[in-house]
């Protein structure tokens, strides 16, 4: 495994906190994304694909991707919905959310022993240590959570709005061509939800598994009483789809294969998404946790409303072999996402 990035911290200085960061970026009124400098004169990288290092809570740090002075996240649909919810309250049942939630808590379990995610936790800069976003991780690899995935890319938005899957299990799109068919582009007030301390934002960033770099993601917390549309901040326009853009969107991000790495988890989420056998260990954890709603007395109460499903609660085996975790190690050392020239940090001052 490669050695960490070392961050060299000037004396009199420390990571900015994510307040730092929102007080750089431009006013919202300023619509150019890809503005170099700011209103105090702080000049960006020209790298879009550069991370900076914000201190995120009091003991953790994250990467940002890049576009360090844009004050908005986006967020395409290539549909408008009145109501607007994560993937968790849509089609809501009480077996569809009691499945969901222990799944997603399935795939926790398995990425636990992920070799990188075990070597990026230990990982410090100015005692702080990088942070691990299993919720995160979940969203994008398309488990349900009460998340609103969203990206610091327009591009990227507009990728998801203008072009639909191909299928269930793929994640191969291709251009929506119904040039009567209405589409749907979220802007979200970054600096705003900074600014008034929102905590339903949510930093996710660089992680150990490839999605969220590449989809430079953020997400939004809208619980089940929620509607997206009507979010604080949280503005979004209607239009009718343009079949060359489609086109031109498509071919930027190769189908979806930029956006979707190829990854050796991809299959393992997918079989645990697919399975009729709910991990017993997880089961049992949850509902001591109290992630589990109150409405059976115990965890064999549970496990009889699963059977009335066809579902069956059994020990699962939920990690990673010798063999592939070696491949994938081998696989981050030949090629890895991170290195010097990509970490950037803006220092600001301790205080007096």
């Amino acid at each position: 495994m490669s050695r960490y990035i070392e961050i060299a911290i000037p004396p009199g200085k420390k990571i900015p906190t994510i307040e730092n960061y929102g007080a750089g970026m431009l006013p919202y009124e300023i619509r150019d994304d890809d503005c170099w400098i700011n209103q105090i004169g702080c000049v960006a990288s020209d790298n879009k694909d550069d991370l900076l290092v914000v201190q995120t809570d009091d003991n953790h740090f994250s990467l940002l991707p890049g576009l360090e002075f844009s004050p908005r996240l986006y967020r395409g649909q290539p549909g408008f919905h009145k109501k607007c919810v994560p993937l968790l309250f849509r089609k809501l049942t009480q077996i569809r959310y009691l499945t969901d939630l222990l799944k997603k808590y399935e795939f926790c379990k398995l990425m636990a022993g992920h070799p990188i995610i075990k070597y990026l936790q230990d990982w410090c800069i100015d005692g702080k240590y990088f942070k691990i976003d299993m919720e995160g991780l979940s969203a994008h690899y398309e488990f349900a959570t009460p998340m609103m995935d969203v990206t610091k890319s327009k591009d990227i938005a507009m990728f998801f709005a203008m072009c639909k899957k191909k299928g269930e299990k793929s994640n191969l799109y291709e251009p929506i061509t119904d040039e009567n068919r209405e589409v749907v582009l979220y802007t979200v007030d970054l600096k705003a939800l900074l600014e008034n301390s929102n905590s339903d934002f949510h930093v996710i960033g660089f992680q150990a598994l490839p999605r969220p770099d590449a989809q430079k993601a953020y997400s939004l917390f809208v619980s089940h009483k929620q509607n997206f549309n009507t979010c604080p901040f949280v503005n979004h326009k209607k239009f009718r789809v343009n079949r060359k853009q489609s086109e031109k969107y498509f071919e930027m991000f190769e189908g979806g294969a930029k956006l979707f790495p190829n990854d050796i988890v991809d299959e393992m989420a997918w079989e645990i998404k697919q399975s009729m056998e709910i991990d017993r260990e997880v089961l049992e954890v949850c509902f001591e946790r109290h992630l589990i709603p109150k409405v059976w007395l115990n965890v064999s109460e549970v496990g009889k409303f699963l059977n009335e499903f066809g579902y069956v609660v059994t020990g699962k085996h939920l990690e990673f072999s010798d063999k592939v975790g070696r491949k994938i190690v081998e696989k981050w050392d030949n090629n890895s996402p991170l290195h010097a020239d990509r970490v950037k940090c803006r220092f600001v001052s301790e205080p007096a």
